[in-house]
């Protein structure tokens, strides 16, 4: 099991260097290797890898918003959020945990979707959302910062201005 999880998180990254490249076919075709990895291993291993289904499907978003093809990201949020936020966020994966870190990111991921769809309540809702998950990995994610400080300059809000603070991007 150790070398599928291997494989399918060298897929992973294999993808993540097509979406930088821009190559978006190559992108998704490495991606589809990782989920049938992912789909025959049927389950979430922890550590060193953190490979299986939920990982695969965190990446399905982070690709696109790599590309910065936000109907993609969305669209892939769509599909794998309510399976995902049925994961209890937790410091090991297990039966119906996950990592905090991980999913912490993957909604930073979605925020940043959402931003660069011009949807900022729901970029805004996920940025904290993520922050609920793991406060400090949030607060310090340049991502995070950045569609924080993106949003705070187009406009403030109490909610808005609040996060800022906590990420010291006031």
């Amino acid at each position: 099991m150790t070398a599928a999880a291997l494989i399918g998180a060298y897929e992973l990254k294999a993808a993540l260097v097509a979406a930088r490249g821009g190559d978006r076919s190559a992108m998704w075709e490495h991606w589809d290797r990782a989920h049938i990895v992912a789909a025959e291993i049927g389950r979430d291993l922890n550590e060193p890898l953190a490979f299986g289904p939920s990982n695969v499907a965190i990446w399905s978003v982070a690709l696109p918003v790599e590309m910065l093809d936000s109907s993609a990201a969305v669209a892939r949020a769509g599909q794998v959020n309510p399976v995902l936020s049925r994961l209890a966020p937790a410091a090991t994966i297990g039966n119906g945990r996950y990592s905090r870190e991980r999913l912490s990111r993957h909604w930073i991921d979605v925020g940043r979707a959402y931003h660069y769809r011009a949807d900022r309540s729901r970029a805004i809702g996920s940025i904290l959302l993520a922050e609920r998950i793991a406060p400090h990995k949030t607060r310090i994610n340049p991502a995070a910062r950045e569609v924080v400080g993106h949003l705070l300059r187009a406009r403030r809000t109490n909610e808005l201005v609040e996060l800022a603070l906590r990420m010291g991007v006031a």
